[in-house]
């Protein structure tokens, strides 16, 4: 954990703070490494897609007819029958699905580490300047 948390501009040292500004500090120190661990693990699932799509793309089957419905998807902006990839390529394609959605929910992850690390922020800092001017 890090020694010191920035505020507006300004590091405090972690060691000068004690009980409930330990604690937001502690909280505000967690979610700034979270939001950094969630970036990488987005940035990896983003890798992978560009992986599964360049596999994807050497599987690709005729685009399926334009009247076709059922089990179609489409992949930079054309139809394909799913029925019409060969295994490895429905493979790619559920993979592709799958990290898409884990790559949605990081993005929603990192949304909610962001709001609670502007939230301790304005809590500690609001915290800090009780304590100064009680000095």
């Amino acid at each position: 954990m890090a020694n010191v948390v920035t505020i507006k501009g300004k590091e405090y040292s972690l060691d000068d703070f004690s009980g409930q500004l330990r604690d937001r500090a502690d909280a505000l120190v967690y979610v700034e490494n979270r939001i950094k661990e969630l970036n990488e693990e987005l940035a990896i699932t983003k890798t992978a897609i560009n992986a599964y799509g360049l596999i994807l793309s050497e599987k690709m089957p005729k685009p399926a007819h334009a009247n076709k419905k059922k089990d179609v998807i489409r992949i930079n902006g054309k139809k394909y029958a799913l029925a019409d990839f060969d295994e490895g390529g429905k493979s790619q394609v559920y993979s592709i699905h799958k990290a898409q959605a884990k790559q949605t929910q990081l993005e929603a992850d990192i949304a909610i580490a962001t709001t609670a690390r502007s939230a301790y922020k304005t809590d500690l800092s609001g915290l800090i300047a009780k304590k100064l001017t009680a000095k």
